[in-house]
């Protein structure tokens, strides 16, 4: 699993393209937090399934993103989705990351308009 700060993958959704791999793929963002966290704040075009479903979602994972897509695994502050990412590559998903700092990090480094909680 890789980290990936919030201004790398804001260039890498701007651009298409990121230097952490070879790919022009954009990534499928995957938001492991609660409803009520997601109603919050969230990156548009994000998939929401929480880490507490993940195991029993897979299928649905699946539908956006297959083990070679990249995965960017996204919570409040970056732990949950951290394990998240640990499960994904334990699974055989080949390039997963973490958002360092979660979606309070995207906030505060990238999106000033978002709100916290």
């Amino acid at each position: 699993m890789h980290t990936l700060d919030p201004n790398e993958l804001a260039q890498w959704l701007d651009t298409g393209h990121t230097s952490l791999i070879a790919t022009e793929e954009v990534p499928c963002l995957l938001d492991v937090r609660e409803a009520w966290e997601i109603e919050q704040a969230h990156i548009p075009g994000s998939l929401s399934l929480t880490l507490s479903t993940l195991a029993n979602n897979l299928d649905t994972l699946h539908i956006h993103a297959n083990k070679d897509t990249p995965i960017v695994c996204i919570c409040h502050h970056g732990v949950r989705s951290a394990h998240a990412a640990h499960f994904l590559k334990s699974q055989g998903f080949a390039h997963v990351f973490n958002l360092r700092g979660g979606i309070h990090a995207w906030a505060q480094e990238v999106d000033p308009s978002m709100r916290t909680y």
